[in-house]
Parts: C-alpha cells; structure tokens; sequence
C-alpha cells in the first residue's frame, strides 16, 4: 500500500454490507487526498462483502483486508488500528457515503492546527428515499470556538457532537499516548472511545463543512440492528465513569460526564419497545446506575443543559408510571400550545437576526427558522437562563446586539413595548426591531 508516516489511515468494519459496500468504497477511493490506507476488517460477513472486498483490493492497492469471525464492530475497528500506518486515523462505516474533499480537508485542518481530534459536519442520507437532511447533532459550532480548544476550557459542553467515531479524524500517537480503545459489545461499542477521547484531548478543533453522509433506514447497518441492549449503553457510561476516576480527571470532568451520561440514558430508554423491559431499565437506573455515578446527589451546578438536569430529577423522583403519566401531559399540553407565525414579511430572507424571548412564542419562532432556513438566528435572549433545541439563552446583559434585526417574541403587547424601549436604550435602530400583533 502506498501510504507514508505522514498519511491516514481509514479503519471501517464490515458485517454484510454488500448492497451498499462498493458505492461506499468508491465514494473513498476516488478521494482528492491520495495518502492513504483503506483497512477493511471483515467481520465474519455471510453475504457477498469479502468477495467485493478482495474485487476492490484488485483494484487498488491501498485496500489491505483482514478476516475474522464474528464479533462486534468495537473489535473489528482495535484490529484495524493495530495494522494501522498513517499519522492519522479515521473510523468509518461501510454504508455511508463521503464527500470527494472529507479526507483532504480533514488532514488539513489537522495539520495546521496541530490537532488531535478533527470533527467536522455531516447529513443524514435515507436509504429508502434518498433524501438528506441535516443532522446537527454531528456538530453543534454555536457551542464551541472556531480556534483549537479543549473541553477543560469549555465546561459542559461535550454535546458539541455526537459519539459516532465516522466524523472525526484522530491523531494516532494520541489514542496510543491514552490507551484508548473500541468496547467490545454489540452496541454502544464507540460510546467509550470517542467520550473518553474528548475528555482527555488537549487540541480539538472543528471543520465546519458537510462531509459525511450517514446512511439512514438501512436495517442491516451496524445502527439500525434491532440486537441491541440498553445495557450496553450504560456499561460504557460506567467504565468512562470508572476510568475518569481512574486516571483522577473525574472533578474535572464532572459537567460533561453528567451531561452525556444522562441525555445517553434518556436516548436509551426511547428506544426500549417493551414495556416490561422498559421498567426493569427504568428501575436499574434509578437504583444502580444514578446511584453509582453519583448522579442521584448531583446538583444543577453539574449541568450546563438545565433541562437534562430536570429530566434527571423526574427520573430519580418518579415511579416510571408517574414519569410516563407527567410525560404525556407534557406532550399533551404540547400539541395543544399556540403556534406564533413567525413575521416573514418583515424579515429580509437570509438576515441574522436575534430572538428576544425564550416562552412559547420564541420556541415556536426558532422552530420555524429551524425548518425553513429563511433567516440566520445569532441567539436568544431572555432573563432566564433556557435551552430552546440545542441553543442556550444569553441574558440582555450579555447579549451581542449585532445583527440585522431583533425578533420581540412576545404576546403580551405592554410587556412587548416595554422590551422595545429598553433595547431602543441600548442603542438599536428602532427600524431592526420587529414586533407584530400575534396572529395564531
């Protein structure tokens, strides 16, 4: 293979992925970026994977292929990185498609910033339709800088991205330095390795460009498997818990190990489809699982999503049918909420703007932002300290006033007013303010 010490190295596992295997390796192997390696670990395929896979490796000799029985994929990606070259490594999956510029500009960014994780944008790609739609769970860049940071600096806010490993690039001395490596279990494999990678890293940096695209509603994909545990999920929270006590970070890390571990244990208990089985999970959590990682005592001050933090008290102080109970309540009073139409016609399309209001009004003003992309939001403001979606309020203390308009999201037309002459005060032009009489 033609690759030097300066190179990456793609890790990707296959377990029948057939359908989709040669449109993922010629999605790789047509790369503008040339120095690298392609490591497929089969892992014990019974379709037509290792047939394509010895075809491609024919075909290019970048390809090196390793067989072995049937395990997991956490196994599947250690043996990779043991064979692995390059200064960098990348851990794929192999039904996803890629950008021709995700290796080449990822290295890039390694490189100048001297960085040790690389993580960069990526969209959801449906199988059944073809449609793709954002994922902003992949990267969040209003949470964290554009400059090389690490999360010691940027407290809490470790949900910046996702646990998937396919969007991120690693400097492999670095996961070597750390002794990271993949679970084996069947789920939640790369749940410790890349959270454990992210606490311990002294150089991240962003690479905000679309540069993946995850292949959704494949039901032979390693995410769409129905074998799956809850209990993986949480056997990986407990071993970064025991390992950050272990290497003495645990303080330090206090705020980004809750603010994963519960959002983690909530997406977890969605998933459960049987009711029994969501008890008995329900009560492990409760009884052991909190108890154990100290989140049954912890405070608000641990959290920076204060809404993860009122989520896990109506976990520790609730029977599961009182949660379920107050839980449709919740969705009920939802559906049955007013929806604001957002004043389009006195917004320029594409302006920056800044909602003032983070009530139902604002809620309903950001989501249809969010689904029409018809201007920029630069932020909310509010007294309270809120999360509306994935963006935290900023206090008008605080807030940068620099944008093209301010959105009153108000009902109330005294207090509405009142807001305007204060942010009159502070200096705006009345003209980018822009308050309408509601209309439902």
């Amino acid at each position: 293979m033609n690759i030097n010490s300066n190179g990456i190295s793609v890790i990707i596992p296959v377990y029948n992925a057939s359908e989709y295997l040669r449109e993922s390796l010629d999605s790789l192997i047509h790369q503008d970026y040339k120095n690298f390696e392609i490591i497929c670990v089969n892992d014990g395929s019974d379709d037509d994977s290792l047939q394509i896979l010895n075809e491609y490796m024919e075909i290019d000799d970048r390809i090196k292929v390793i067989t072995k029985q049937h395990t997991n994929a956490g196994d599947s990606r250690n043996i990779g990185l043991q064979s692995a070259k390059g200064k960098y490594v990348i851990f794929l999956d192999a039904d996803d498609l890629f950008e021709r510029t995700m290796l080449k500009e990822a290295f890039e960014k390694a490189e100048k910033e001297r960085a040790e994780i690389v993580v960069f944008s990526g969209d959801n790609f449906a199988d059944d339709t073809g449609e793709r739609t954002k994922n902003p769970g992949l990267l969040r860049t209003n949470m964290v800088p554009q400059k090389v940071f690490n999360l010691n600096e940027y407290r809490g806010r470790i949900s910046f991205t996702s646990t998937a490993p396919w969007n991120k690039l690693f400097l492999k001395s670095f996961i070597e330095e750390n002794k990271l490596e993949f679970q084996s279990i069947q789920s939640a494999n790369d749940l410790f390795f890349v959270t454990a990678a992210l606490l311990v890293a002294k150089r991240i940096v962003v690479c905000d460009s679309c540069l993946i695209h995850y292949r959704v509603n494949n039901k032979n994909s390693l995410q769409g498997s129905s074998n799956k545990s809850p209990y993986d999920g949480t056997s990986a929270l407990l071993k970064i818990y025991d390992e950050l006590r272990k290497r003495d970070i645990y303080e330090q890390c206090r705020m980004d190990y809750n603010e994963r571990a519960v959002s983690i244990c909530l997406y977890l208990l969605r998933r459960i489809d049987n009711s029994v089985k969501y008890r008995e999970f329900y009560d492990y959590l409760r009884k052991e699982f909190f108890p154990y990682v100290h989140l049954d005592t912890t405070t608000k001050e641990f959290f920076y999503n204060q809404s993860l933090y009122n989520e896990l008290g109506q976990l520790m102080y609730n029977s599961v049918d009182e949660y379920l109970f107050k839980k449709c309540r919740r969705l009920d009073e939802k559906k049955a909420a007013k929806n604001w139409l957002f004043p389009f016609g006195n917004i320029i399309p594409k302006s920056s703007i800044l909602i003032y209001g983070a009530g139902d009004v604002g809620k309903s003003y950001y989501n249809q932002i969010k689904n029409t992309s018809y201007c920029m939001v630069r932020g909310i403001v509010d007294q309270k300290e809120l999360w509306i979606d994935d963006l935290k309020t900023v206090s008008p203390e605080t807030a940068d006033w620099n944008a093209d308009y301010v959105v009153i999201a108000i009902e109330n037309e005294e207090i509405a007013l009142n807001v305007k002459r204060m942010i009159i005060d502070r200096g705006l032009i009345e003209r980018k303010i822009v308050w309408n009489i509601i209309h439902m």
